[in-house]
């Protein structure tokens, strides 16, 4: 193979590259993460995103969280939540397998970005809804200023089963959620789902890891590349007079 072929062929690997990184959600931003946590019997949710995309995904006004100045006063949050995250996704339809299941709130909780609550894995999550990290202070931001974690829980349920999140149609954008999941404890896949107005989060139990079709032919198409670049180093090597008698 020419030098110049060699040029194209490298030219083709790299568009490629840049076709196939889209399509895996490795290039857009997320708004963001769900983590998922199953059972044999048992199926955990829970939300991190900021406080403010919680009204436009799930329709509810969010007034009842912040004073009258539209501030919110964080050591509010020490005492029981599980009230306020049912009220917040009073919206929202969770369905596992073809039965319709009552999702009950395990907290609602709000962090500045200060706080940078680790947010992935279930004890994480676990963590981040329930403990309130807050000090007295005279500072009050607005939901625009804080994330917003949620946690919810179906019991019993069939934890291997396929579990849908509907929401309600409210006008808004897109939403691109960060999805892990786990069963008993491991973590079984990571993905991004971009969720559109009125959509539903569908996840399945247990993902088999599979190679994504542009990314199979790309690991192809580099191996080609590099078998071509040493079998022409070989030859070179070879046909070079410091080999000849």
């Amino acid at each position: 193979m020419t030098y110049k072929a060699m040029t194209l062929l490298k030219l083709i690997v790299l568009r490629l590259v840049l076709a196939v990184l889209p399509s895996l959600g490795m290039a857009s931003p997320i708004d963001g993460t769900v983590i998922i946590s199953r059972t044999a019997t048992s199926i955990d949710v829970f939300f991190k995103m900021p406080a403010d995309v919680i009204a436009p995904l799930t329709g509810t006004d969010l007034t009842f969280l912040t004073q009258d100045d539209g501030t919110v006063d964080l050591r509010d949050f020490r005492v029981e939540t599980a009230p306020l995250g049912d009220r917040v996704f009073a919206p929202v339809a969770f369905n596992v397998g073809v039965n319709a299941v009552d999702a009950q709130a395990i907290a609602l909780m709000l962090h500045t970005d200060d706080d940078d609550i680790p947010f992935a894995a279930p004890w994480d999550a676990l963590m981040a809804v329930t403990l309130c990290s807050v000090s007295y202070s005279n500072e009050f931001p607005t939901l625009a200023d804080v994330q917003s974690y949620l946690g919810y829980s179906m019991y019993p349920v069939v934890g291997t089963a396929l579990l849908n999140i509907t929401f309600p149609e409210t006008g808004r954008d897109q939403i691109r959620f960060e999805v892990i999941e786990f069963m008993d404890g491991d973590r079984i896949a990571s993905h991004m789902i971009i969720l559109d107005d009125g959509g539903t989060l569908q996840l399945g139990a247990v993902y088999k890891p599979v190679i994504h079709p542009l990314m199979l032919g790309l690991l192809i198409a580099c191996v080609c590349v590099c078998g071509i670049s040493i079998a022409q180093q070989s030859n070179r090597r070879l046909t070079s007079p410091l080999f000849d008698d």
